[in-house]
């Protein structure tokens, strides 16, 4: 089997895109990171639950 140099790890990839831990573009990455998964979270919730996600929302900031 022929081993392919150009492959890397998610870690090596992110750092190589976005710097090391602690720098202010992988932080904002970061972030950005956690928003997603916060929104995805709250969409399978609301799906889970046979709401949307407005509805699933509206019902939290009440």
């Amino acid at each position: 089997m022929k081993k392919n140099d150009n492959l890397v790890t998610l870690d090596e990839f992110i750092d190589k895109e976005y710097g090391n831990k602690g720098t202010q573009k992988r932080e904002k990455f970061e972030q950005g990171y956690q928003d997603f998964k916060s929104g995805v979270m709250t969409h399978e919730t609301g799906v889970y639950k046979g709401s949307t996600q407005t509805q699933f929302l509206d019902k939290r900031r009440k």
